[in-house]
């Protein structure tokens, strides 16, 4: 995309009215040590994202782009990145891109189908080895810049 964005609005459905919440996760797999990793995310109204279980960035709003270094909390073979999204009426999204350096190679990453969604999380379903058959494909809502978020600036990776 011209914006610079690889990771598209995303929901666990087209209704923000009936889900104000939605759980959503990737596996992503690194071959080899970690380098150096990069996220940053925005969302309508809020969202936590997590590496692995814990906590790595917390998108405050739609309007701009938050980052985060994850570097530290990256492990060669499967790694789950995770939000945790709010709304708080209205629209509802969230967009995250993620740049991965390992073993010589640089991986990035956006949100889309195939994230999984759900509408109530599950024990262990931030962590690698969660079953997510009975999750939903995640509803993409558009690419930066799409309506009703306009232009939410470049995601500098």
């Amino acid at each position: 995309a011209a914006s610079g964005w690889r990771g598209l609005w995303i929901w666990v459905s087209g209704d923000p009215d009936t889900h104000s919440a939605a759980y959503l996760r990737k596996v992503v797999a690194i071959d080899g040590e970690v380098g150096k990793g990069r996220l940053v995310a925005a969302a309508d109204n809020g969202a936590t994202v997590y590496v692995n279980g814990k906590q790595a960035l917390w998108a405050g709003n739609w309007d701009r782009p938050f980052t985060a270094d994850i570097t530290s909390l990256l492990r060669p073979g499967e790694n789950v990145i995770a939000a945790v999204g709010q709304n708080a009426g209205g629209p509802a999204g969230v967009v995250i891109q993620g740049s991965i350096e390992a073993g010589g190679k640089t991986h990035v990453f956006g949100t889309g189908r195939a994230w999984r969604a759900s509408e109530t999380p599950q024990e262990g379903w931030m962590l690698p080895g969660f079953d997510d058959t009975d999750w939903r494909s995640a509803t993409e809502l558009g690419a930066p810049p799409c309506e009703p978020w306009g232009d939410i600036g470049a995601p500098g990776l």
